[in-house]
């Protein structure tokens, strides 16, 4: 007999159970178990979390467990080169296949053939990060942890050579590669030309697709209480859409995103999600109201700083705050709580709503303090290290004064442009993407890497000043 855990994991491994109740009876049998059916769905559902499981969906409504390479088996999907990858006559891999191909497979798993079946071939070569950061902005951390960064800023860039492909198929700047599963779970596509006057003919089509992926991609943004990874939402959505709607995908994280005129792209810490105008209105309007009226009596469950900070209303993260702690103690050998108060409550005022919401902020911020003192005490930060560091929290302080200045100026809150706080978002993501390389003890921080970082931050602080005065001018 074995544990629930163990019955799920035995359960799910061969990847052929596909109806939801067949799934269940399994466990049970493989279990024992005498919980209730609803009680093991939210077993598996945390199964998969916990796991970082994110090739498996259970879709309750349909009653069906669906896996990731069985949905995007016979899926064929469009890719559109940049100009740059034209002139180059290369295609970079990046997210450009997200979700059909899962971005925790390494890319130079990928096989690619021509309608011959003769093998594209496959290079790697460094770039400059920023410079090539719009094939991976949409990875997730599963998928970017393939890709090695330099010291010198460079990222390893895996592409194929279209260079004999494009010229034997008179491939143009207007055309498209449309990619066809050979093998999905050995990752072997076909890959073929497209031309202009195919899209233009398919258009009245992908208008109709466009529409209906659309409405699944709203209804799990409804629905989820989490914003998952892009790749995850659209698996997720494709999962619940129409089975003619899988035919041909199109070119879901390319111009059907980047168009679409309620549906936009956002960066949380590591990764970018999708949400809708709508979610985006509602979310807002429940702030405000959470703002002027906080449901105090619900306050003081959250134990850790995270949650502490958003029940407070407080943009300031934990690694932030780990991020002080730090600099003080390279600075001063000690960690000045009144002053770390006085930062993230404004002129040290307190603005805890009930005695448990103290008391956890208390038990939290001590047993940060001793893990910091711990990691960092005796471990001086290098030049290179501290430079960075500091400059990160200055640009993380910033963006926490611009909005708490733009609460300041706000009269009319219908009235305010929520697409102005977008452009604070590469701001934010790369602040925060810092202080976790910064305050992760086992994360090695090469010199050259620091220096190179430290250089592009002191650029980044100056774009973020006209940033500021552009969007205060707006307010």
């Amino acid at each position: 007999m074995l544990t629930l855990e163990k019955a799920i994991a035995a359960a799910l491994k061969p990847r052929t159970i596909t109806n939801l109740y067949t799934l269940l009876d399994d466990i049970k049998k493989r279990s024992k178990t005498d919980l209730g059916d609803f009680t093991i769905f939210d077993h598996i559902e945390t199964y998969l979390v916990d796991h970082g499981i994110t090739d498996i969906y259970i879709d309750h409504e349909e009653e069906k467990v669906i896996y990731r390479e069985q949905l995007f088996a016979n899926t064929a999907f469009r890719v559109q080169l940049t100009p740059e990858e034209f002139a180059d006559k290369h295609v970079v891999i990046g997210h450009r296949f997200l979700p059909f191909f899962h971005p925790s497979t390494p890319p130079d798993q990928l096989v690619l053939l021509d309608e011959k079946d003769v093998i594209i071939p496959m290079l790697s070569e460094k770039r400059n990060l920023v410079d090539n950061i719009i094939y991976f902005s949409m990875l997730p951390p599963y998928g970017l942890e393939h890709y090695e960064l330099g010291s010198d800023g460079s990222i390893e860039v895996f592409l194929f050579d279209l260079a004999e492909w494009m010229t034997s198929n008179k491939f143009t700047i207007k055309d498209n590669i449309l990619v066809t599963p050979v093998d999905h779970k050995n990752n072997t596509f076909r890959i073929e030309k497209l031309s202009s006057r195919d899209i233009r003919t398919q258009k009245i089509a992908d208008a109709r697709k466009d529409t209906l992926l659309t409405e699944a991609i709203q209804a799990q943004l409804a629905i989820s209480e989490v914003l998952f990874p892009i790749d995850i939402q659209l698996f997720q959505a494709f999962a619940n859409c129409d089975a003619s709607i899988l035919n041909q995908a199109g070119t879901p994280v390319g111009p059907f995103i980047s168009n679409h005129p309620d549906i936009h792209i956002f960066n949380n810490g590591m990764y970018a999600y999708l949400n809708s105008q709508e979610n985006i209105e509602s979310t807002i309007d429940h702030a405000m109201d959470e703002a002027m009226y906080p449901d105090v009596d619900s306050f003081g469950t959250a134990t850790d700083i995270a949650g502490i900070f958003a029940e407070m209303g407080i943009s300031y993260t934990e690694e932030f705050l780990m991020g002080k702690m730090i600099e003080q103690l390279n600075e001063h050998q000690q960690i000045d709580k009144v002053g770390l108060y006085a930062m993230l409550f404004k002129n040290g005022q307190l603005p805890f709503y009930n005695e448990e919401q103290e008391t956890n902020f208390e038990t939290a911020f001590t047993s940060l303090s001793k893990y910091v003192t711990q990691q960092w005490g005796n471990q001086p930060l290098s030049l290179p290290e501290k430079k960075l560091l500091t400059q990160t929290l200055r640009l993380k302080v910033d963006i926490i004064g611009l909005l708490r200045d733009i609460d300041a100026k706000i009269t009319d809150p219908d009235q305010f442009d929520i697409s102005l706080l977008m452009q604070i978002q590469p701001f934010e993501l790369v602040s925060d993407n810092l202080l976790a390389l910064l305050t992760d003890p086992e994360e090695e921080k090469p010199n050259d890497l620091l220096r190179d970082l430290s250089k592009q931050m002191k650029e980044m602080h100056s774009e973020f000043q006209i940033t500021r005065n552009h969007i205060l001018s707006e307010v």
